[in-house]
């Protein structure tokens, strides 16, 4: 059938359709918690493209775009709509932080014996976890830990910091918390800071306007779990026209 029309908030992800790299488009209405459409390939001109076929009032609804740091998808964004709709949600940025907090835990691992390393990821999945959600064992280790490890305690200290900003209401202070924030993370002599520092740099304007609009794309995120399974027990679903039929009606299309 016809695809949705498109509202003011839509979610833009993709999702592999077989092994390797073969990849569709998925495009959801964040408010409704309805799909949209879901079209062949992930290249910014897959996605003018379909964005082109739409009528054009149907275009000026869209007020919010929520995506990743795919850059496909942002160059399709900016030609399309301009470059003050796009968001780039907490989740995807958080992301990349813990990434390079477990850089930082690696490089420790690698200074550890068999048994040290093991207690050390035991806490793994409590390092980012307030004081008052860990038991006073786990606070006393994680404590130890940092202390035996400046690096570790910096970047820690930091992941922490960039969670709290998410928290942030306002807008002009949230942007200048985060201006430095980058560059807490550009003068730290960890490699995995400094890098995360050109990531934000690079994105900067898409996540500070999470602040003033709040969509996250787990709608999206959701649907593409959903896919995988729907995919799982189609054996793949082969032909595109079928494939993107069951999708978008266990998905909720009409």
């Amino acid at each position: 059938g016809r695809p949705r029309q498109l509202g003011r908030v839509i979610g833009i992800d993709d999702y592999s359709r077989r092994k390797g790299h073969r990849y569709n488009t998925l495009i959801v209405d964040v408010e409704t918690g309805k799909p949209i459409v879901t079209f062949k390939g992930r290249r910014a001109d897959d996605v003018v493209a379909w964005f082109r076929s739409r009528p054009q009032e149907e275009l000026a609804r869209v007020e919010v775009m929520v995506a990743d740091m795919a850059k496909p998808y942002a160059a399709a964004i900016k030609e399309v709509f301009g470059d003050q709709v796009q968001v780039i949600d907490r989740f995807h940025v958080v992301q990349q932080a813990v990434e390079a907090l477990d850089a930082v835990l690696r490089a420790v691992k690698n200074q550890l014996d068999p048994d040290e390393a093991k207690e050390l990821k035991k806490l793994r999945k409590r390092w980012l976890k307030s004081s008052d959600q860990l038991n006073v064992d786990e606070v006393i280790a994680r404590y130890d830990w940092c202390r035996r490890f400046p690096a570790l305690r910096e970047t820690l200290n930091w992941v922490q910091a960039l969670r709290k900003w998410f928290d942030r209401i306002y807008e002009k202070p949230a942007r200048e918390a985060l201006l430095k924030l980058i560059e807490r993370a550009r003068q730290s002599a960890q490699e995995a800071l400094q890098r995360i520092a050109g990531t934000l740099t690079r994105w900067f304007e898409p996540i500070v306007r999470y602040i003033r609009n709040r969509y996250t794309n787990g709608i999206t995120e959701g649907f593409n779990n959903k896919i995988k399974l729907i995919q799982r027990m189609a054996y793949g679903l082969r032909n595109e026209h079928n494939r993107r039929k069951r999708i978008l009606a266990w998905c909720g299309a009409p």
